[in-house]
């Protein structure tokens, strides 16, 4: 079945948004604590630097080593490790130092990655369906993801005052599971034969370059990305630096490179 680009585009952010999900730990670090008042602020912290180190190196495996798999296959196994994080924190046991440790490996290690990995996916997947609009549809894949944020945090605020803890990590687990399994058919690149041609007396469709991994990191604007995000990062939430410093850094590549660059 032929599916439009803007259909592809509208699950593409819907799954950004549920990608979402990960940054409810504000939320849920509170009834976490309330839970286990033998953990302190600062292992609770702790867990958060995991999820984005593990974000981080989703991102880096979905390009690297899964390089090989397809973008469906590669959102199906961030859906198994995502939805196996949080089921595996609603399985806690009482004891509060083993418990912290499944916390980290659940919600910090799986969810981490299958996030980043999933992140990567859709990105490398949708963005090429707009090849005269790479800009606006990577600004509203990583909006539906800041959206996601607020309306899960919100949710998960929302179900912590009627249910459990487990129940409401139970619930993300089977939630995020299934509907990252239903979507991942439609994420996928364009083959060449559907890219959409030149029209008829119309501009050309802007040129796409490719950069070797080797020819990423001798470009200026790769370093200047690394270096302001680092420190933007230390100053402020992470994942909203990000959305700005990524159309930034898109529009300052294309003074080099008109047609757009994907790396």
């Amino acid at each position: 079945m032929k599916i439009k680009p803007l259909y592809r585009g509208i699950v593409g952010t819907f799954l950004m948004l549920i990608l979402g999900s990960m940054y409810a730990w504000s939320y849920f670090k509170v009834s976490l604590g309330g839970a286990y008042p033998a953990w302190s602020q600062t292992q609770l912290t702790l867990n958060f630097t995991i999820l984005m180190i593990c974000f981080c190196l989703g991102g880096l495996l979905a390009g690297s080593v899964l390089g090989r798999m397809r973008k469906q296959a590669q959102v199906c196994l961030a859906a198994l490790l995502v939805g196996g994080g949080f089921l595996g924190v609603s399985l806690l046991p009482e004891a509060p130092g083993p418990a912290l440790v499944q916390l980290y490996l659940c919600y910090g290690v799986l969810t981490g990655l299958g996030t980043g990995i999933a992140y990567n996916a859709v990105l490398a997947s949708i963005q090429p369906w707009f090849p005269q609009a790479a800009g606006l549809i990577s600004g509203v894949l990583l909006m539906g993801m800041g959206f996601g944020s607020l309306l899960l945090g919100s949710l998960a605020s929302a179900a912590l005052k009627v249910l459990s803890l487990s129940v409401t990590f139970r619930l993300f687990g089977l939630g995020t599971l299934a509907l990252l399994l239903v979507c991942a058919p439609v994420i996928r690149p364009p083959r060449p034969d559907e890219l959409p041609g030149q029209a008829e007396n119309g501009p050309a469709a802007p040129e796409i370059r490719s950069y070797r991994t080797a020819e990423m990191l001798r470009r200026p604007t790769f370093w200047l990305y690394f270096i302001w995000n680092i420190m933007l990062s230390a100053g402020g939430d992470a994942g909203h630096q990000f959305r700005l410093l990524h159309l930034f850094v898109l529009r300052a590549e294309r003074r080099h490179w008109p047609g757009g660059v994907r790396v």
